[in-house]
């Protein structure tokens, strides 16, 4: 389950803090809105994976996950009926190994009602948040 916090004060000044690339004016919102508390865990990763990649034509898993010392998810069986599990201990780390369009795809997932969103998200907007922050 994943806790969701407000971010708000909309209209907030922008950061006027040079960043090294010489940009600055990060940090100004226009609106609320709610982002998850902490990353998304192994089992969240997981429950996704075995939920859209029986065949994962779009490579969200990624070996490393397994066989790297910071990756937490395990897969088994043969394409078109992958599974996946957790290394043990690794259950509530944060996902490793995931790249900004799997972690685009993700967030399309929990958009299109996961069973794992229909648990958690209240109301559906904070969805469409998720979406505006994962923006390149």
């Amino acid at each position: 389950m994943t806790d969701w916090v407000v971010i708000g004060d909309p209209g907030n000044p922008e950061d006027t803090i040079i960043a090294r690339d010489g940009s600055s004016g990060y940090g100004s919102v226009d609106h609320v809105f709610r982002i998850a508390e902490y990353e998304v865990s192994n089992a969240q990763y997981a429950e996704f994976l075995n939920a859209v990649a029986k065949t994962d034509p779009n490579q969200l898993y990624w070996s490393a996950m397994e066989h790297q010392v910071f990756g937490g998810i395990v897969r088994s069986g043969d394409v078109g009926n992958y599974t996946y599990g957790l290394k043990p201990n690794m259950a509530n780390k944060p996902v490793n190994y995931v790249s900004w369009f799997d972690a685009a795809r993700y967030a399309n997932w929990i958009h299109n009602g996961s069973q794992l969103v229909r648990k958690m998200l209240q109301p559906p907007k904070m969805v469409h948040t998720l979406l505006q922050v994962l923006k390149p």
